[in-house]
């Protein structure tokens, strides 16, 4: 008899209990909450994880979701050196549309755009200053990690003259000092056909760049380049050696 009414204990508490779960009794879990949209700066560390880990596919897709977006000149500039790398990881794979070629200005390389001699790193491009000094143009990529500044020297004229080059003066404190690669503009405006290595610096004062190069052969090319109401011109001296 007693076990009798143990065993209808033992039912009536496990159908107590089912009942209970079944109103509601026990609180039902929150649903989980959406996960936050990422940054785009965050967006692009996790394309060069994906980058890193050779997915290809994923890389691809934050890229386009990226390029959706309102980026600034600094998330652009670094999409464009992420896109620069799909082929790495994966060479059959398609590029995304930030790593497929570009047209690039017809005067991108003109006669009168002039190179600095040493590429800036793309770490230091907001530091380099050159976006600062008068006639910039911009900047080009030079490799996977550099770029070079460009500056417009507008029209140029070139004077041969027999005489001895002027006396160099000194530079001053406050005087900014760049170097150009001088023989590659030469040869792309026509005006030396050599391929000559040219040593020597351009100062900026008063608002104007001031040349002053030497090429292997002992010859000199001087000159200044300035603005003439809204146009740019660079007037050069020739000297031989």
């Amino acid at each position: 008899m007693r076990r009798w009414w143990t065993d209808v204990t033992v039912v009536s508490v496990l159908l107590a209990a089912t009942l209970f779960a079944c109103s509601g009794g026990t609180p039902a879990q929150p649903a989980p909450e959406p996960p936050a949209e990422l940054s785009t700066d965050d967006m692009l560390v996790a394309i060069a994880t994906a980058l890193a880990g050779g997915d290809v596919i994923e890389a691809t897709r934050l890229a386009e979701t990226v390029e959706a977006r309102e980026t600034t000149p600094k998330q652009t500039q670094m999409l464009r050196l992420l896109g620069a790398r799909f082929g790495e990881s994966d060479p059959t794979a398609t590029p995304p549309p930030s790593a497929r070629p570009r047209p690039k200005p017809a005067d991108a390389w003109g006669a009168s755009i002039a190179r600095i001699r040493r590429p800036v790193p793309d770490t230091q491009i907001d530091t380099a200053g050159y976006d600062d000094l008068p006639f910039f143009h911009g900047y080009r990529e030079a490799a996977s990690c550099c770029q070079h500044a460009l500056f417009d020297f507008g029209e140029v004229t070139v004077t041969q003259t027999d005489g001895p080059p002027p006396v160099e003066d000194a530079a001053r404190e406050d005087e900014r000092v760049i170097v150009f690669d001088f023989g590659e503009f030469l040869r792309r405006a026509g005006i030396d056909s050599r391929r000559s290595v040219y040593h020597g610096e351009t100062r900026v004062r008063d608002g104007r760049l001031w040349h002053w190069y030497e090429d292997v052969t002992g010859g000199y090319v001087v000159g200044v380049t300035e603005s003439d109401g809204d146009a740019t011109r660079t007037a050069l001296r020739r000297h031989p050696e």
